[in-house]
């Protein structure tokens, strides 16, 4: 079974169906990014770009079958509101046009170059151009300094634990439960570049003094 995790952001028509705003998609693929962000110049076209013309804000999904039957389990939808996307118009605006007049590729231009091949793991093991930072085991890939105590093949933290090697721009997947209660003065989060970071307490997915969730997503 394949999987993909769609966030689709729709364009926005102002007066006379006058483009406001383009379109946008985020893709996951077996938990692999494919598309980040990405900007939609258009409706999708066979071999000629289409342009955007106006059109309703919400339509049913459709799951398509030409000639090619695929099977489906565990379909889920969420609707998310107009508030929780934070692109200003103006400057998404400004973006579609310019990539659309710098886009070197024809619809379906067979000279575009294909896509490297990432193998997506299998039961939620990782894909394999990703870097194990831990699955169970020891603490190789991390630096010492800090406390790292594994039991029963998981890790608990207690100070700041870092890795030994350095990383930018990454997709990152942690799997984590709850080891006591949060409370007054207690934290914990996933850091970027030391600076960066992702709440594991209270609100769970937060951005650390910058931003809350759109929803609290957390299991019991």
């Amino acid at each position: 079974w394949q999987a993909y995790d769609i966030v689709f952001r729709r364009p926005h028509f102002g007066e006379g169906g006058k483009l406001a705003k383009p379109a946008f998609l985020t893709v996951f693929h077996n938990g692999v990014v494919v598309h980040h962000d990405s900007v939609l110049f258009g409706p999708m076209s066979f071999e000629t770009r289409q342009h955007y013309q106006g059109h309703p804000g919400k339509q049913p999904l459709l799951l398509q079958n030409h000639g090619n039957p695929v099977r489906y389990r565990n379909l889920w939808i969420r609707p998310l509101s107009v508030e929780t996307d934070g692109r200003d118009a103006g400057t998404a605006l400004e973006r579609y046009r310019t990539e659309l007049a710098t886009w070197p590729w024809k619809v379906n231009d067979k000279q575009r170059p294909r896509p490297p091949i990432v193998a997506a793991g299998a039961d939620g093991s990782p894909p394999a151009d990703a870097r194990v930072l831990f699955q169970g085991g020891d603490l190789a890939q991390w630096a010492a300094g800090a406390t790292g105590k594994v039991t029963d093949g998981s890790l608990v933290v207690k100070g700041e634990l870092q890795t030994k090697d350095a990383f930018g721009d990454c997709q990152v997947h942690v799997e984590w439960t709850a080891v006591g209660k949060a409370g007054s003065g207690k934290r914990a989060g996933i850091r970027l570049l030391d600076r960066y970071e992702v709440q594991l307490d209270d609100p769970i997915g937060a951005i650390r003094r910058l931003s809350p969730p759109f929803v609290i997503a957390g299991r019991e």
